[in-house]
């Protein structure tokens, strides 16, 4: 049985604290559930892939900057890439954000050896 994971995310961009993840314990059960909350406190849910997509691809169309359509551009690439994922959509107080996928965030914390995972 694994032990019990609990982590900080950090924006790969500045280094700040995006959120506290875990991965709690569950006996006798293959699937990985994961619980990410804001340094707030708030719980996030990750959300379907389709629904990033639609909202990425809005983005792009109403990018007032052409470094804002890439950064969207590039949003729209990763979701696709990643359909079949919740994804999480996490942003740090300095307007950074980072989509990751559940698997990705469990695999980086099981990874990373300290108490703080970059998510870059």
């Amino acid at each position: 049985m694994r032990p019990r994971l609990e982590k900080s995310l950090l924006c790969p961009a500045c280094g700040v604290i995006l959120a506290d993840a875990l991965v709690p314990r569950w006996p006798g059960s293959l699937v990985t559930s994961l619980v990410v909350t804001t340094p707030e406190g708030h719980r996030l849910q990750p959300v379907g892939v389709g629904v990033r997509v639609r909202m990425a691809q809005q983005q792009v169309a109403e990018a007032p900057t052409d470094r804002e359509r890439e950064a969207a551009e590039a949003r729209v690439r990763y979701l696709k890439r990643n359909v079949s994922e919740l994804v999480y959509d996490l942003r740090c107080r300095n307007g950074h954000r980072v989509l990751r996928t559940v698997p990705q965030i469990v695999r980086a914390m099981r990874r990373s050896p300290g108490a703080w995972v970059s998510l870059g």
